[in-house]
């Protein structure tokens, strides 16, 4: 995974981040939920470059994959298994806040067992409670690290699935990924925010994909419409005698 988990510091968030830490040191439930919103905002600008420039470079693997597939295909089978043993490393999507959330897990569960400690050798109940809400914190620290890394899985494999297309309707990917409709829309309409498929793109609710422009948006629709009336000549044809 890559090690830039933590993109979505910046100057114009700080802050709010600020704020964040001070509402986690204080009250940890208040400081997480400021965290969760902090990183679902949409991006800044140097995210947005950052996430455009990942999506290039899938875009562009895409095609050489498309183009390699054709070749290994009209290449003699020895080329062929010598290229299929070689290892390849899998580009991912990084978990935003997942080093965040172990390092607050880390921390949180310290001081539980610092409390529960302190409660062993002085029986005081304030240090039982102590420990129980610390730890409590170090709990949901790992499930939101656990769930930030699914989701970061997930996306990965939009942008792959996406590939060369300028558009993709959510069936589609939920068909290649098995994820239900509602995370995917969910999702991508995140990506979208994000800028992970560039400025113009956009998650457009009529034809319910994923566009990365309005031109791409237009063609689609033409695409479908023309689908539509050739599925409707055929049904006529056959309807008559």
């Amino acid at each position: 995974m890559n090690s830039n988990n933590n993109n979505f510091f910046s100057s114009d968030n700080i802050i709010a981040w600020i704020v964040a830490i001070v509402c986690l040191c204080a009250f940890w439930p208040l400081g997480l939920f400021l965290i969760f919103k902090l990183l679902a905002s949409p991006a800044t600008k140097k995210q947005a470059a950052r996430a455009r420039d990942t999506f290039e470079q899938y875009r562009q693997e895409s095609t050489a994959r498309q183009y390699q597939y054709s070749y290994v295909n009209t290449a003699p089978k020895e080329k062929s298994a010598a290229k299929s043993n070689k290892p390849k490393k899998k580009k991912e999507i990084p978990a935003s806040g997942a080093t965040l959330f172990l390092i607050l897990a880390i921390v949180f569960f310290i001081i539980g067992f610092a409390n529960i400690t302190n409660f062993f050798d002085y029986q005081e109940l304030t240090s039982l409670l102590s420990a129980l809400f610390f730890t409590a914190g170090g709990a949901v620290s790992l499930f939101a690290r656990s769930r930030a890394k699914r989701k970061a899985r997930r996306l990965t494999k939009y942008l792959t699935v996406m590939g060369f297309d300028d558009a993709k309707s959510v069936s589609e990917i939920a068909d290649a990924t098995g994820y239900s409709e509602t995370t995917v829309r969910k999702d991508l309409n995140y990506l979208a925010e994000r800028g992970y498929f560039g400025d113009a793109a956009y998650f457009d609710i009529g034809l319910d994909s994923i566009v990365i422009s309005s031109e791409a948006a237009e063609s689609e629709r033409q695409r479908r419409y023309a689908e539509e009336q050739s599925q409707a000549a055929a049904r006529h044809a056959e309807a008559d005698p």
